[in-house]
């Protein structure tokens, strides 16, 4: 809730209910710049509104700070009815970038098929569905087993 703006400060107004990107938050008051300050919705709750700037800047972080993403380029976003997902996916087409996204589809009522979640991959055209192919590409550290050294 904001209790006072500063001079020059149009857009934002004592009493307006806010979601701010702000050092030092854990405190009584705490000073935010204007323009990182987002106003919430009556219908938003402060802490979905906290939560959204938390999900909102991971995925802008992994587009363009992790790499950089533009039109015509083509973008995997795992989990992408998740909110982190969701995110990704919306920034991503606004950037014009081709996006192609992995859900986990789950039968009525919420029940898992044979005691494991089912997973769809939906192909789009130009897609390959392989088998057999390495499950974790993470990079090994030098002392790790599993490198294959």
């Amino acid at each position: 809730m904001i209790e006072a703006v500063g001079e020059g400060v149009t857009n934002l107004r004592p009493g307006m209910r806010v979601a701010a990107f702000t050092s030092r938050a854990y405190a009584e008051y705490c000073a935010s710049p204007a323009f990182m300050a987002i106003p919430l919705p009556d219908s938003v709750s402060f802490v979905d509104g906290a939560a959204f700037l938390i999900q909102a800047l991971t995925a802008y972080h992994l587009l363009y700070t992790v790499d950089t993403i533009r039109p015509g380029r083509s973008v995997l976003v795992h989990a992408a009815a998740g909110g982190v997902g969701l995110a990704a996916v919306q920034l991503a087409e606004a950037a014009g970038a081709r996006v192609f996204g992995t859900v986990v589809e789950r039968q009525q009522g919420g029940t898992r098929e044979g005691g494991r979640r089912r997973r769809r991959h939906q192909l789009r055209e130009g897609q390959v569905r392989r088998r057999g192919a390495a499950a974790d590409r993470r990079p090994r550290s030098r002392s790790d087993p599993r490198r294959g050294r």
